[in-house]
């Protein structure tokens, strides 16, 4: 059937290519430290300017041409770049909803779920049968405070290794529980190896997290 591979990771440097927007539209980019933030092609540790709307117009527009490109393909990437590097002008920022903080990284939720669901709806439009997917990454872990579109997927990294403390696993469940709240696909993308240099064992952790999984529609 349609839908593999599921397209969820970093891809927003593909959706505002810093070689082809960089010099005649540097508002595209970050505002950092009063500047605006102008990286080259490749690099991940930047995210765009969410609330312009030029922005999220060339979204909606890739989008648009990856599914006429690629009619067998139920999902776009709206993920996250790999890394910081999030715009601080007053528009993106008041998007947030105030600042706060989430294992020691400040929570970019706001701003990013209402790019999402703003580049979903126009995309619906256009193919109501397709999926905008993204990963729950870094800033923007933690689920927003409104539902999200029928056609977004979300995508929660974990590291379940971790749920050897019983409070963190409780707050990874918690926010998984409240994931599914708000979107209707919620899937997991879990770091069981994540490159150790020693071997990490932890069956019991991921077979109380996957029965935890089960439980709550992910």
């Amino acid at each position: 059937g349609r839908g593999r591979p599921l397209q969820h990771s970093h891809n927003l440097l593909r959706i505002i290519v810093p070689a082809a927007c960089r010099d005649e539209h540097p508002e595209y980019f970050p505002l950092l430290k009063g500047r605006r933030f102008l990286p080259e092609d490749g690099w991940h540790n930047w995210q765009p300017c969410l609330t312009n709307p030029e922005v999220v117009d060339l979204a909606v527009q890739r989008a648009l041409d990856y599914f006429a490109a690629k009619p067998d393909q139920e999902m776009y990437s709206l993920g996250i770049n790999d890394g910081y590097g999030w715009c601080t002008c007053a528009d993106c920022l008041a998007a947030d909803g105030g600042e706060h903080g989430f294992r020691g990284r400040l929570v970019r939720s706001g701003r990013y779920y209402k790019f999402v669901n703003e580049v979903a709806r126009r995309v619906a439009e256009v193919y109501p049968d397709r999926l905008l997917g993204c990963i729950a990454y870094i800033n923007v872990e933690l689920p927003p405070d409104f539902p999200l579109e029928p056609n977004v997927s979300v995508w929660n990294t974990q590291d379940t290794a971790q749920h050897h403390d019983a409070g963190y696993e409780r707050a990874d469940h918690d926010m998984l529980r409240r994931w599914t709240e708000v979107c209707q696909h919620v899937g997991k993308y879990d770091y069981y190896g994540l490159t150790w240099v020693m071997p990490r064992y932890f069956p019991a952790e991921i077979a109380r997290d996957l029965r935890f999984a089960r439980e709550v529609g992910m």
